[in-house]
This record gives structure tokens, C-alpha cells and sequence, in this order.
């Protein structure tokens, strides 16, 4: 926070030291501000606003009794207490920081010089600083620790927050403020919150279960007594009822196991006092905030409970100067003209507003308070993106080089957003996040999985930055298409072997199946950088229409079941570079027109009506039978 600047502390302790009987330990208020002399400012009224689950604010009128310029500017974010303090009463103090600061205006009245002050507590100065950051597999408390030591702020205390609070996988702040997202993120988990003052801080208190609220200190339980001039009482005391819908229904979505459809309700009947209607009516939507049975009836249930919270609410008034939101109090001397059910005579604080004025010696304070039982948390708003964004698939450096996959069993993957200025590029960037493709059935449909480096196009399930999916990928100045030197004739599907080193970002190794479709250049390319496997379970029909031509670098290898049968048009020519070897169990047939050689295991028969044997030399080295 800001400090005064030496020459106006310097200045200011001359004209403080000529102050005579305006020495503030005479008034009521006081205040003093960090780096100024005590009696620097004289306050004239104040109106000090507290809220439960809210920023407060105190509202300062005061003067400085000599002329003096005070520079807003130094004096933005400077620390202030102020000091109510009443005879015989114990002291209230209200620490803050300055949030406004009006410029001075000059009083022919005593040649005052009149200031307006507003009064914030340090998270409200956190309420224009946003930002875009991601938390992973963290509770709220978790991610409240983290977002508060990143700030550089200690004075929260967490100890009321009693209740279970599960892990999530994924928590997004998308172009929130600070405070923004605490609200957020402690209304989605029912927490609530209220501010404690000493002379030297104030402290931002935590809650999640009304029993860890105090009641309040010194007169409790308060005196209703309207229309009387007693000290320490309350003079107005009414009560104003919503109508709440009971029932509410919520159902959600868990892709991991997506045949289980959690479906859960909470009802507030028997808890309230709501009208035979609200009692048969329902709520029902959708959430994304839950995975189970479990964690839905605890959200359902805390949703109905804020629901419910403000269906009933005691407005009053009176001059009890240490009313302080998140207390809790008994009234006592009920007017028989006042509505109060018996069951509700204990109550909790939601809200208080101190009027003090000094020149008539005044304190009055009015007030909120709803059934002991009520928990107010922070209203906070979801933030949507409701177009597309792009991404970088990331994932673990350890797996091999850039254009790695690293997926799991559904084949998602992890990506780091362009807004992610705290992302290294690692496995630890995003939640995994499933990936479109243009069929998905148990073991069979389209499956690509993005690799490490490329660019994808991301969206988000109803506009929730908790919750991204990849649309498919897109090519960038990097990333280029694998046909471009074929001018937008050729398409298809090219990959790159994994682990290819540099190779793989130049695709010189791949597999492919393309098109080219330019007219009279038709063509389908299948290449395999290595293996082609297929596999036929019925039949396969191949109609060349003119030539099929075929090259093997090495083997021929063919294995035929039954049969081979084989029809030729014209010539069948058949050469070898060494030798042909053919070779049949039973018999091997030549025939053509009426002459034919037949080779069996008994004997070759050669028939023809002509047999020619021309050789220079013939050798029959066995008994020849001349017929």
C-alpha cells in the first residue's frame, strides 16, 4: 500500500503541533491515519457499513483545522483506524484502507479545511486486478492460500472452514479480478465471510458452517423498548418474508462414467416456515459442478440453503455501537405488537450501519439479521466465453521430442492457452480435455490425438472456462499443411512418424492417404513409412480398369488357402534371373491344343502327335520301351 510522502508529514507535524482543544481523545470518533500526526484530521460524521460475505466501507466526513494541501494521490491505499468509543463502553476500532479521497475545500467557518474519505478493506483493492490463471487438483482452501500468498497478503483466517471441501481437477480465473473470483469460488462452495478489526489490521474471516459463529460480546441478548430515550436498547425491530420455492433438483455429467447420471435434491420443508405452494414446487437444472451422488447432495444441498437464506430477514435499529456482521444474538422484551416466532428468537448478523455524527454526539446503528442457522456467502458470477479459442497441445518433455504424443486411456490430452503467462509448456498446464472427433462408439469411430506443438481450436461446455474440449487443429507460420506445394489440389491425411526427431516436424517419414483431384490428374496416394497390414474377412474385388503395375524391392511371399486360378487374355511371361522351381504334391499339368505334359508321382506322360527330341547329345540312361 501507498505512504505519505516525508514533506507532507513534515508539514503536517508543524500544523498539528498548533492544534489547541480539537485533540481527537475529546471526541467520540477518532482517526488516524498511518504516517500522520494523531490530530492530523478531525472527523465531523461518519456512516460505517459492514456486510456479511461483502467489502465494507466506512464513509468519512472530517476537516483539518489549518490549510493544507493533501495530495490524493499519497494518500490512496494508506492504512487508517478509526476509534469509536462511548463512556463506560469498551472500545470499537475499524481498520481499513483508503479507497477515495476527495480534494479539499476551503470553509470561511472557522477556516476549516474539508475532506471526504472512503474506507475499504485490502481485498477491495484487489477488485480492478484482474487476471487469467489456472489452479489444478486443489480444494477451494487451496486455491484461497495461493491466490492470497500471490498478493502478499496474511491477514485471512481460515480456522471456521470446517466442513469437507473435495478436490478439484481444474479451476480456471478467466479475465476475473482478484476479488471476482474469491467470491466465486467461495460461493460454489458455500463459504461465506465477514471482517474483524483491531487497532493496528483487520482480518478477513473465513466460514462455512454457521456453528463456528460467535455470539456477540457485551450486551447480548439485546432489548427491544421502541419509543423510549433508554441507552444501549433497539427502537425498531420488523420482519420481511420471500416467498422461496423448497424443492430444488439438480442432475449433471461425468464423462468417465457416462451410463451414471448423478441426479440429486435437497428440500427446505420442515426447515422454514415456507407456503403450501413453495412446499410442492420444484427448482431443477443443470450443473457441471459435481461427479458423484456424493458431491452433488452436498452442492444441491448448499444451493438450497442460499436459496432459502434470505426468506426471512429482521430489519432494526438502536445504538448498540459493537453490532458486528457474523455475530449471533437473542432479543429479549418483545412487544406483544412485534412479530417474532419462538423459534427464531436467536439470530445471526448480516448487516450493520453505524451513524455517527459528532456534532450532536450521536450514535445510531441500523441492521439486517436472518434465523440463527443462515449463512450468507458471496454472490459471484461464472464468466463466459461464448466463442472459440486456440491452444497449444502440451504434455511431459520426458516422453521423447517435440510432436510427441502424450495422452491417456480417452485420448485427451493437455493444452496451454495464449493467456496462460504461467504455463511452462509441460504436463502440468491444463486439465486433460477430450477431444472431437467425427464418431466415437465403444472401440470403434475416428480417432486423431493431437500431438505436442500443435495448435487446436478449443471450446468450452456452456461457456465455462472450467470446462474445455478440442474442436480439431489448425495449421500456423509453424505448423504448415503437408500438400501446400500441390496448390490446394491434393487433401488427405499425412502424420509423422513419432519420435522422428527433426524429421518429424518436415514429415519426411509418414504415413498417408491423400487425393488429388485436379481434372484428369485424379489420384489416391496410400503410403506406409513401414508396414501395411490388412485385413479382409469376407471377399475382396479389384477392377483395373487398363494397367496395374507392381514393383517389390525384395520378397513375394503368397499363401493360398484352396485355390489360385489365374485367366489371361493373351501372354503370360514369366522370368527369372537365377531359376524357377515349381513343385506339387500330386501332379503338375502343361497343356496346349491337343498336346499336353502331365507330371506325377508315377511317371510323366508327354502327349502330342509329334514329339521332337534335338540335342546334341541325348542321354537315356534307363531301359527305353519303343511302342
Amino acid at each position: 500500500m501507498s505512504s505519505i510522502t516525508q514533506n507532507t508529514v513534515n508539514a503536517l507535524s508543524l500544523l498539528a503541533s498548533g492544534l489547541s482543544e480539537s485533540k481527537q481523545h475529546r471526541r467520540l470518533l477518532k482517526i488516524y491515519v498511518d504516517g500522520l500526526p494523531d490530530d492530523t484530521f478531525i472527523v465531523n460524521t461518519a456512516v460505517l457499513h459492514e456486510q456479511m460475505s461483502k467489502p465494507f466501507q466506512f464513509k468519512i466526513d472530517l476537516y483539518s483545522e489549518k490549510k493544507h494541501q493533501l495530495d490524493a494521490p499519497d494518500m490512496l491505499g494508506v492504512k487508517v483506524v478509526i476509534v469509536l468509543e462511548e463512556d463506560g463502553e469498551i472500545p470499537r476500532y475499524f481498520h481499513g484502507h483508503i479507497s477515495s479521497f476527495a480534494s479539499p475545500q476551503r470553509t470561511t467557518q472557522l477556516n476549516k479545511t474539508q475532506y471526504k474519505m472512503v474506507i475499504s478493506p485490502w481485498l477491495y483493492m484487489y477488485d480492478q486486478v484482474e487476471d487469467c490463471r489456472i489452479f489444478q487438483n486443489a480444494t477451494v482452501v487451496d486455491v484461497i492460500k495461493q491466490l492470497f500468498k500471490d498478493i502478499g497478503v496474511a491477514e485471512y483466517d481460515i480456522s471456521a472452514i470446517t466442513d469437507k471441501h473435495h478436490s478439484r481437477e481444474y479451476w480456471v480465473q478467466y479475465n476475473e479480478s482478484t476479488v471476482q473470483f474469491f467470491n466465486r469460488i467461495c460461493q460454489a462452495e458455500g463459504i461465506g465471510y465477514y471482517y474483524t478489526h483491531t487497532k493496528t489490521k483487520h482480518t478477513l474471516k473465513l466460514i462455512d458452517n454457521h456453528l463456528q459463529f460467535k455470539n456477540l460480546k457485551g450486551h447480548n441478548p439485546l432489548k427491544i423498548q421502541p419509543k423510549t430515550a433508554a441507552h444501549l436498547h433497539l427502537t425498531d425491530w420488523s420482519m420481511t418474508k420471500k416467498f422461496v420455492v423448497s424443492n430444488k433438483r439438480q442432475t449433471s455429467y461425468n464423462p468417465l462414467t457416462p451410463k451414471q447420471i448423478p441426479t440429486v435434491s435437497a428440500t427446505s420443508k420442515g426447515d422454514i416456515n415456507t407456503s403450501a405452494i413453495a412446499d410442492v414446487l420444484e427448482s431443477y437444472n443443470y450443473s457441471e459442478y459435481f461427479n458423484s451422488i456424493e458431491e452433488g447432495r452436498e452442492a444441491t444441498t448448499r444451493d438450497n440453503k442460499q436459496s432459502y437464506a434470505h426468506f426471512a430477514v429482521w430489519q432494526g435499529a438502536g445504538d448498540y455501537i459493537h453490532l458486528t456482521p457474523g455475530c449471533n444474538f437473542r432479543v429479549t422484551h418483545v412487544p406483544a405488537d412485534v412479530v417474532l416466532d419462538d423459534a427464531n428468537q436467536d439470530f445471526t448478523l448480516l448487516s450493520t450501519t453505524l451513524h455517527v455524527d459528532q456534532l450532536k454526539h450521536s450514535i445510531s446503528v441500523t441492521f439486517s439479521a436472518a434465523p440463527l442457522g443462515v449463512l450468507i456467502t458471496p454472490v459471484g458470477v461464472t464468466p463466459t466465453i461464448s466463442g472459440l479459442q486456440t491452444a497449444v497441445v502440451t504434455g511431459d518433455a520426458k516422453i521423447g521430442t517435440p510432436y510427441t504424443v502424450d495422452s491417456e486411456k480417452l485420448g485427451r490430452v493437455k493444452v496451454q492457452f495464449h493467456w496462460d503467462r504461467e504455463g511452462k509448456r509441460d504436463a502440468n498446464t491444463t486439465c486433460w480435455l477430450r477431444v472431437m472427433n467425427p464418431m466415437a462408439g465403444p472401440r470403434h469411430g475416428a480417432h486423431f490425438t493431437p500431438r505436442i506443438g500443435q495448435e487446436v481450436v478449443v471450446a468450452f461446455e456452456n461457456g465455462n472456462p472450467d470446462y474445455p474440449f478440442i474442436l480439431g487443429a489448425l495449421y500456423n507460420g509453424e505448423n504448415k499443411p503437408p500438400f501446400i506445394e500441390d496448390h490446394g489440389f491434393r487433401s488427405g491425411f499425412r502424420t509423422a512418424s513419432i519420435d522422428a526427431g527433426k524429421d518429424a516436424a518436415n514429415a519426411t517419414k509418414y504415413n498417408e492417404l491423400s487425393f488429388y483431384d485436379k481434372k484428369g490428374q485424379e489420384e489416391i496416394r496410400l503410403r506406409a513409412e513401414k508396414d501395411f497390414n490388412a485385413t479382409i474377412q469376407g471377399n475382396k474385388t479389384q477392377h483395373i480398369m487398363q494397367n496395374d503395375s507392381q514393383t517389390i524391392d525384395q520378397n513375394l511371399d503368397m499363401t493360398v488357402g484352396q485355390n489360385l486360378d489365374m485367366a489371361i487374355g493373351d501372354n503370360l511371361s514369366i522370368k527369372a534371373g537365377s531359376s524357377i522351381a515349381l513343385e506339387a504334391s500330386q501332379s503338375i499339368s502343361i497343356k496346349v491344343g491337343g498336346s499336353s505334359i502331365e507330371i506325377s508321382s508315377s511317371g510323366i506322360n508327354i502327349k502330342s502327335s509329334q514329339i521332337s527330341i534335338n540335342g546334341a547329345v541325348v542321354n537315356i540312361g534307363s531301359v527305353v520301351n519303343l511302342g
